[in-house]
């Protein structure tokens, strides 16, 4: 790993992987990230009855360019009442 870069094994699973883009790094770290992940928590796994692990792993574009990213989280069976929780 690159200095000040800690390297982490992600659980072994099944996820649910939202990927989006943007047209630059500064609108991908607000606008769309922010939209991405109302949708994927406050729709995306409500509709589908399930509810996901305490984290969430982002996985950046491996060109460098930060205009694309896949937010990874672990899903587990869940039943979610009307307010989401």
């Amino acid at each position: 790993c690159p200095a000040g870069v800690s390297e982490w094994d992600m659980p072994r699973g099944k996820y649910v992987v939202c990927k989006f883009e943007a047209e630059n790094a500064d609108r991908l770290h607000t606008e769309a990230l922010d939209k991405a992940m109302g949708y994927l928590f406050g729709t995306w796994l409500r509709v589908h009855g399930l509810v996901s692990e305490p984290f969430c792993a982002e996985l950046y574009d491996a060109k460098g360019e930060e205009t694309a990213m896949e937010l990874w989280v672990l899903p587990i069976s869940g039943k979610s009442d009307a307010r989401g929780t």
